[in-house]
């Protein structure tokens, strides 16, 4: 029987239901990448059926972390705030360029890439809290701003 990303995160764990739910983002953002096209924090907030923004923002962190410590372009710097740029979280130092690194993910072949497991992002996630308490923001080089309108890229 099929099970949706909604029951399953509230059945969740506290330090499960983010990584649920970047698994859920993930496969949004890899679609969305492969055609070329920027994400609104409003699309992620309504595919997870939240009433904000907030909870997006710890899914993203644990994608951040994945790829960072899997040598992966920066998946969530697709995911853009009203400026149509990550927000003031994301590394300064990919800010600076930030065209590049679109392209980087737009180019990536994330289909022949094995998803991460839950377990896997919970992992990457936990190990880049840096202090933050339980259940609380996760790696703060990877927290994307509060924002919910972006605008898309075309793929060449």
């Amino acid at each position: 029987m099929a099970r949706s990303f909604t029951t399953e995160v509230s059945a969740a764990g506290l330090g499960e239901k983010s990584a649920l739910r970047g698994l859920q983002a993930w496969q949004y953002l890899i679609a969305r990448a492969r055609n070329g096209e920027l994400v609104r924090y409003d699309e992620l907030r309504e595919l997870m059926e939240y009433p904000t923004c907030n909870p997006v923002i710890h899914a993203l962190n644990c994608i951040g972390s994945y790829c960072l410590q899997n040598d992966l372009p920066p998946l969530v710097a697709i995911v853009v705030n009203q400026s149509g740029v990550p927000g003031d979280g994301f590394p300064a130092d990919l800010r600076a360029d930030l065209p590049v690194h679109w392209r980087r993910v737009f180019d990536y072949p994330w289909f022949r890439v094995v998803p991460p497991t839950v377990e896997e992002l919970r992992m990457a996630c936990a190990n880049d809290r840096r202090g933050a308490p339980e259940g609380g923001p996760a790696c703060r080089r990877h927290p994307l701003a509060r924002g919910t309108v972006g605008r898309n890229r075309g793929r060449r």
